[in-house]
């Protein structure tokens, strides 16, 4: 091959590349709108049911709501994590 066919197959390749990172950029920040638009959702549901109750949790209601927030956001992101860890070990020892 000449070189300058080596050139026209790199740059298809880069823009291949660059256009599976936009894409790919596009779909996480579709997710992460859609996850935070969640999070406001469930955070005033949960405001507004603590608000009513009649026990302890009516003193305080944002600072339980927000701390049961927190807590569901970092159990659900250490099983992503650990997921991710996984399927990467997994490949990573396919690939030897």
């Amino acid at each position: 091959m000449k070189s300058s066919d080596w050139n026209t197959m790199s740059a298809a390749h880069n823009t291949r590349i660059r256009g599976r990172k936009l894409w790919a950029a596009g779909i996480y920040s579709a997710v992460s709108i859609a996850l935070i638009s969640a999070i406001i959702v469930v955070a005033d549901w949960l405001n507004t049911l603590f608000s009513e109750s009649q026990t302890f949790l009516s003193q305080h209601p944002k600072l339980y709501t927000v701390s049961l927030i927190v807590m569901l956001t970092a159990g659900t992101m250490l099983v992503v994590e650990r997921s991710l860890a996984k399927k990467q070990r997994y490949n990573e020892w396919r690939d030897d």
